[in-house]
């Protein structure tokens, strides 16, 4: 990664705007889309609820949105965040995952989010590959993401994060300084 004081000129003045649109929504995605060659889809909606069917479908459809906006506007191609979850929760001898590695969504036990993820990523590779035109689509597949949470109510993950920091400052093998 290269320091914001390197960029060269042609690279500062190809910085976009950020335009919002919601992925629980059509209205927007032509702006938001308009005159980009790559669209990056990093985020799926999370809704804590009950009915997997809130947080699997607003997840699958909003990336058939996303799909749909950056091929009609022309983009070039679509990188998706996915997860590890999209593949790799079926168990498999050996630990070298390929295209044709999909984890089972209607696998007993299987969370909503992750369920979403299996669901959202082969929704998304079909759509390209029948309607995607010239669009390209790239895939990421974290086994983990850190970052700052956009709501105010911890999820099981970030509560571990900071119960094991809390242990580990107790322990004085943690220093916060």
């Amino acid at each position: 990664m290269r320091d914001r004081g390197d960029r060269d000129a042609e690279a500062e003045a190809n910085v976009g705007v950020v335009v919002a649109a919601e992925l629980t929504a059509d209205e927007g995605w032509a702006a938001a889309t308009a005159g980009c060659e790559e669209v990056h889809h990093l985020a799926t909606p999370m809704t804590q609820s009950d009915d997997p069917d809130n947080v699997v479908v607003p997840a699958r459809d909003g990336t058939l949105r996303v799909l749909r906006a950056a091929r009609d506007s022309g983009a070039r191609r679509v990188v998706l965040t996915s997860s590890f979850a999209a593949v790799g929760y079926s168990p498999k001898p050996g630990a070298e995952y390929t295209e044709a590695d999909w984890t089972d969504p209607d696998a007993p036990g299987v969370p909503a989010c992750p369920r979403s993820k299996m669901i959202a990523e082969p929704t998304a590779w079909d759509f390209v590959e029948q309607e995607g035109g010239d669009t390209q689509l790239a895939v990421l597949n974290p086994t983990f993401i850190l970052a700052p949470t956009l709501t105010t109510q911890a999820r099981p993950a970030e509560t571990t994060i900071v119960e094991t920091a809390e242990s580990l400052r107790d322990l004085g093998l943690l220093d916060r300084r």
